[in-house]
């Protein structure tokens, strides 16, 4: 897009190079050599790879403005530009005595209306500058032309695909406006977020991700670079293919996410500070967000499997300075759920209403890293019914990973959960009650250690048959009432009340969450068994 923006004021400013003081007295009939020449002057300007058609062309001396209407850019040869247009470029506020001692004269505000950019985009293409030309004259010319205002209305684009048509990304509309703008700035290709009094507002952005099994949604979208603040609502993370269709095309298993997220706010950071490598982040809010992971465990695992990176691996894979300062999350849902064979269903766990306070995230290169520790503090109810809360300390900076999270639930049925303990774990719970739970754990990029205190009374479970569980006999039966009467611990209440103790070597092809379940589980069989 900003290369698309930068053909199209090259054609603005091959009109002024052209005017001249005639134009002081200029005559409707000029209008028509004017446009010739200005088209000729654009192709000149672009070493002949593009055209420009316009459709007429207003000079205004009274009104110190220059306006085209139902402009098109289009390539003369193979470009990755099918076409650029506006509906009217205009020129306003020109100030024609200032032509007197410079080559262009100076002006208060470009605006361009209805503009529409359709890009092509081949595998591996990269833009080549040097399609667009600019000699020293020019170049001094431009540098001596006062800074102005700059206004794009109802925009839009669309990137596509050569081979395929396919589109890669899409907007519906766009609209910005930039105070203190250097035009010379703008077409030596310096970025358009670091332009002064830069705000920006769109819609209907649509990016299906290369891979073709998720695509991004935004419906709105504003920022405001003075405010240091940034809005985005309906953003939305979209799995393309139905749950169980999703891992059979990918041939293996995985995580199928979608997401949803209504309103997210940025604030406070500053745009400026990306020419040294470093943005920082103040504060990043998201409210009533939804998530579901899905994982179809009957197709097999991937034959290799990569190493699940830790914290600390995550903030020293980025070759850049980020910090984030708080995450602010509320009223918010996450949903696991997963089918494992034999079952004929899946099973799955909630945690809804969700609020947490993530606090100092930086990644390696942040001059703060060797002092930062990544704090979570989340509030939620398990299976909407029972608080649960979670506190992670985190200190990124170091490489062995260590780590602290405690987690407490309150008093719980067990039998809520009774769908993914049936489906999943081929167990089920046929009475008990849980009167709360207390851990501590302790992990590395190795192991994990810790105690877990859980109180629990008359806890009686059924052990189902894993190649079939509607089909309980004899076996199962027996099996059962070994468990209940000589194996499992059914009550484990008040002052004699046993703390489990969490013993678990982290499976490095298993996430950060699976580490942590795994070893809070390692802790509940303890005491239980």
């Amino acid at each position: 897009m900003k290369k698309a923006l930068k053909v199209l004021l090259i054609g603005i400013i091959s009109l002024l190079l052209l005017t001249g003081l005639t134009s002081l007295f200029i005559s409707y009939i000029y209008s028509d050599t004017l446009q010739e020449k200005l088209v000729r002057e654009f192709k000149k300007q672009t070493n002949n790879s593009y055209s420009i058609s316009i459709s007429d062309i207003d000079l205004g001396f009274l009104s110190r403005s220059i306006s085209i209407d139902s402009v098109r850019v289009e390539p003369t040869s193979n470009s990755k530009f099918r076409s650029i247009s506006a509906t009217s470029v205009s020129m306003n506020g020109i100030q024609w005595l200032s032509w007197w001692g410079q080559t262009v004269p100076n002006f208060s505000e470009i605006e361009v209306i209805g503009p529409r950019v359709e890009i092509v985009i081949p595998e591996n293409y990269s833009f080549q500058s040097s399609q667009l030309r600019s000699d020293s004259s020019e170049t001094a010319a431009m540098d001596s032309l006062d800074s102005f205002k700059f206004t794009l209305k109802n925009g839009s684009g669309v990137v596509i695909e050569d081979a395929s048509d396919r589109e890669l990304l899409s907007i519906d509309d766009i609209s910005l406006q930039a105070t203190q703008v250097n035009l010379q700035q703008l077409l030596t290709q310096s970025e358009v977020f670091f332009l002064e009094g830069l705000t920006v507002n769109g819609a209907g952005i649509k990016w299906p991700l290369h891979d073709k099994y998720y695509e991004i949604t935004i419906a709105d979208f504003s920022f405001d670079k003075n405010s240091e603040s940034a809005t985005i609502s309906d953003l939305n993370f979209i799995p393309t293919l139905p749950k169980y269709e999703f891992s059979r095309q990918r041939g293996y298993q995985l995580d199928r996410i979608h997401l949803e997220i209504p309103q997210m706010e940025l604030r406070g950071f500053t745009l400026d500070s990306l020419v040294a490598k470093h943005f920082e982040l103040d504060t990043l809010s998201i409210q009533g967000a939804w998530m579901e992971v899905f994982r179809n465990k009957q197709i097999p695992r991937p034959e290799e499997e990569s190493v699940k990176p830790l914290f600390y691996e995550i903030a020293s894979s980025v070759d850049f300075s980020f910090g984030l300062n708080t995450t602010l999350v509320t009223t918010s849902d996450i949903i696991y759920e997963e089918h494992k064979p034999p079952s004929d269903s899946s099973g799955s766990v909630s945690f809804n209403d969700l609020s947490a306070t993530l606090t100092d995230f930086r990644t390696i290169h942040h001059p703060k890293f060797n002092e930062t520790i990544f704090r979570w503090d989340v509030e939620t109810l398990f299976m909407n019914t029972t608080p649960l809360s979670v506190q992670l300390e985190y200190p990124l900076y170091n490489i062995e990973n260590e780590h602290t999270v405690k987690v407490q639930l309150e008093s719980v049925d067990p039998r809520e959960v009774g769908g993914m303990l049936r489906n999943v774990g081929f167990v089920e719970i046929e009475n008990g009650f849980v009167d709360g739970l207390d851990a501590e754990m302790y992990l590395n990029s190795k192991s994990a250690s810790g105690e877990v205190l859980v109180e629990y009374r008359d806890l009686k479970v059924k052990f189902l048959n894993k190649d079939n569980p509607d089909n309980n006999g004899l076996k199962e039966g027996v099996k059962n009432f070994i468990a209940n009467t000589f194996a499992i611990n059914s009550n484990n209440t008040g002052n004699d009340a046993e703390t489990g103790e969490i013993d678990f070597e982290r499976e490095k092809n298993k996430s950060i969450f699976a580490y942590w379940w795994k070893s809070l589980l390692s802790g509940l069989k303890d005491v239980i068994q």
